[in-house]
């Protein structure tokens, strides 16, 4: 811990037995100033290092335990849950290239089609029957 961080502590309120204990605990002093700013006590800080320490909690600067790093064992049936997850990502794959060809031959079928009027009004015809209703 750097003579400056000690400093920010102790502006924090902690004592130098409290700074002495923090430091050998091997939490990293941004994090316990981070705490003191956000409104933690000194003996908050204290208490929530020897939870962590009971509950036996990987502490900066450990190495994990040893059990937490080895693979959990397997059952028996998860080669059958997987054959069956396989079973069903096909029969979706099935579906899904079913429904591209299904989309593909709707939109040729509306790309021939005529979505427009089937004859155009002829103008003079309008243009009669606007006069009509002026006489």
């Amino acid at each position: 811990m750097k003579i400056a961080e000690m400093i920010k502590l102790g502006v924090k309120g902690f004592k130098p037995s409290e700074i002495r204990s923090i430091n050998d605990s091997g939490i990293s002093t941004d994090e316990i100033i981070s705490l003191a700013e956000s409104g933690y006590s000194a003996s908050d800080v204290n208490e929530l290092i020897t939870l962590a320490q009971e509950s036996g909690a990987v502490q900066p600067g450990h190495d994990e335990p040893t059990a937490a790093r080895e693979p959990a064992q397997l059952s028996g049936n998860e080669g059958e849950k997987e054959a069956v997850y396989l079973d069903k990502i096909k029969a979706q794959d099935a579906e899904i290239e079913k429904l591209k060809a299904t989309l593909a031959t709707v939109q040729n079928q509306n790309t021939s089609r005529n979505l427009g009027p089937k004859e155009q009004p002829d103008p003079r015809k309008e243009i009669r029957e606007i006069f009509k209703g002026i006489y």
